[in-house]
């Protein structure tokens, strides 16, 4: 170990001339005093070579060692760090298991080390962010494959957000206000989201008893009347659990042309389908008969299906099949 000479400062006092004489500034002996006062000021720092690395280094970047003659490990913070890292690379399930196995039996070692990490977090943004986007890569993955997993975590969610919504008025406020801003704003500004708002309406409300089905535009776009569609989805199996989608999703349509938005909210184009497979898994992708079912409908409705088709092929939505 070494004792070094880290700074050396010098302190120079300003000093002031009065009638009486020179004295320093501040102060109230009028007595004459000297010009300058200089003040030594002299930083001891202690440093230490590692035996590592070679380097020599402040005593702080050493960790504390009882049995050492100066109190400290022979090597750095810095080659501790990647020695083990390099160990815990090689020896990484052997590792693992032996931390596994203490964590499920010590309810000490679970207690210490949940409140370390809870400390990291709170003190880590960097740690934090690195958590968080481990979590949801994980949790994306496993949903992606495990579809009974991915299941429980929906209802799981799902209840929450239920309990919550009955039981916490604040927080049904917030939500309330919070939806209405965005769905206005975008409403307001995004005509695509807005008719596909309209025709999901359509569709929303054959099975129900509404004004909606005492509107001829209506109609117009299903293609037929009210009745003759509820028949024709009971025939596919329609039942109250299900949900009503469109076979060609309304996001690969542009919605802002009259052609589209009739093939669109065609009767035909919509089918039951199961909720979680729709929410979850089809969500706005194309099933792969998506070119016959527009050729199919435009010519019931005497449409030109040719530059539809090659609209939503410019999209490059991703094709899954049923």
């Amino acid at each position: 170990m070494y004792y070094i000479i880290y700074r050396v400062s010098l302190l120079t006092l300003r000093y002031s001339k009065t009638k009486q004489g020179t004295c320093i500034r501040g102060s109230r002996n009028t007595q004459r005093q000297p010009l300058i006062e200089v003040l030594f000021y002299l930083e001891v720092r202690m440093v230490k070579k590692c035996n590592k690395c070679g380097k020599i280094k402040d005593i702080i970047e050493f960790n504390k060692q009882k049995s050492s003659k100066d109190g400290y490990a022979r090597h750095c913070k810095e080659c501790i760090a990647k020695r083990w890292k390099e160990y815990y690379r090689k020896n990484k399930q052997k590792i693992n298991a032996h931390e596994n196995e203490r964590y499920a039996n010590d309810p000490n070692y679970r207690k210490t080390l949940s409140i370390q990490r809870k400390e990291r977090r709170d003190n880590n943004p960097e740690y934090r962010k690195e958590l968080i986007d481990y979590h949801k890569a994980y949790m994306k993955e496993r949903c992606a494959n495990d579809p009974e997993f991915h299941k429980k975590v929906i209802s799981r969610s799902s209840k929450y957000q239920k309990e919550k919504w009955a039981n916490d008025p604040e927080f049904r406020k917030k939500a309330i206000s919070r939806n209405v801003v965005y769905l206005k704003e975008r409403y307001a500004n995004d005509l695509q989201f807005s008719m596909g708002l309209k025709l999901r309406y359509i569709s929303n409300t054959i099975f129900k008893t509404t004004k909606a089905q005492k509107n001829k535009k209506n109609e117009y776009y299903l293609g037929c009347s009210y009745k003759v569609a509820r028949n024709y989805l009971l025939s596919l199996g329609y039942e109250p659990s299900l949900d009503i989608d469109h076979i060609v999703c309304l996001s690969a349509f542009n919605l802002e042309i009259e052609d589209h938005k009739r093939i669109a909210a065609h009767y035909t184009n919509l089918n039951p389908l199961d909720p979680y497979y729709n929410r979850y898994i089809k969500k706005t992708n194309l099933v792969s008969t998506w070119r016959e079912k527009i050729t199919t409908i435009a010519n019931q409705i005497n449409i030109d299906p040719l530059p539809i088709i090659d609209y939503i092929e410019a999209q490059n939505i991703e094709i899954i099949t049923e």
